[in-house]
């Protein structure tokens, strides 16, 4: 199955961007421009604008991640890891990188690498609701219940979700 991968950080609203492809200007309007013939089916025009964006600005990691996008869609994997790996060297703190990664993991089944990589993102931010929720149905499909609560339970900031998850576990535990 396709992973669920994320675009990150821009928004097409309020932009007016010529329609036709030109891969020359400022690297956030290649994004922009990469993003609108993405979500038109252009696969092959955003990923030669996001080409563009990272040639005028290797430091550019949105644009990286977005390559990453493209190359799951065709199914290559490898290319798409590569490409998160770059643009976590740009901006390691870059969530949505790591989360895209986590996915690829998951896709290989290299659990090692998704938990590692969730870790990442919870010395971050601790309280990530959505990178505790995943980490913790990885260590409970893992069979490792045990980890899948401490997870759970580490998280304090969670208020009357905490509850709920507690009779939840119970119920499952039992």
């Amino acid at each position: 199955s396709t992973p669920i991968i994320f675009f990150y950080g821009t928004s097409m609203e309020n932009t007016s961007i010529n329609d036709t492809v030109r891969p020359v200007g400022p690297p956030q309007d290649l994004v922009l421009e990469g993003e609108r013939l993405f979500n038109e089916g252009q696969v092959d025009a955003a990923r030669e604008i996001f080409q563009a964006a990272v040639e005028q600005c290797p430091g550019n990691a949105l644009a990286w991640n977005n390559l990453a996008v493209i190359a799951t869609t065709v199914n290559d994997d490898k290319l798409a890891e590569k490409c998160l790996h770059q643009a976590l060297e740009v901006k390691s703190d870059f969530k949505e990188a790591r989360f895209n990664l986590v996915e690829i993991y998951g896709l290989r089944q290299d659990w090692r690498k998704a938990i590692r990589e969730l870790r990442s993102i919870l010395s971050v931010n601790p309280a990530d609701f959505r990178a505790i929720k995943r980490l913790a149905k990885i260590y409970f499909d893992l069979g490792q219940e045990d980890k899948a609560r401490e997870v759970l339970a580490g998280c304090s900031d969670m208020g009357a979700m905490k509850s709920f998850i507690d009779s939840l576990w119970l119920g499952i535990k039992y």
